[in-house]
């Protein structure tokens, strides 16, 4: 019975876990969706109006 309980505890845990995970991980920068190709062009001017000599990386 004792094998059961943790058995049913780690499974609460681990789905617990998992929804915790979803929910934050687009605030820590964790989720593995793609941003489009301008989104990348929009972030590189954005750094280049704060910083004239900031060179595109990728040339």
């Amino acid at each position: 019975m004792k094998f059961l309980a943790k058995i049913v505890v780690t499974g609460f845990g681990l789905a617990l876990g998992g929804a915790l995970f979803k929910k934050a991980a687009p605030y820590l920068g964790l989720d593995d969706k793609k941003q489009p190709a301008d989104a990348d062009e929009a972030i590189r001017r954005g750094d280049g109006a704060t910083d004239p000599g900031l060179q595109n990386a990728r040339n």
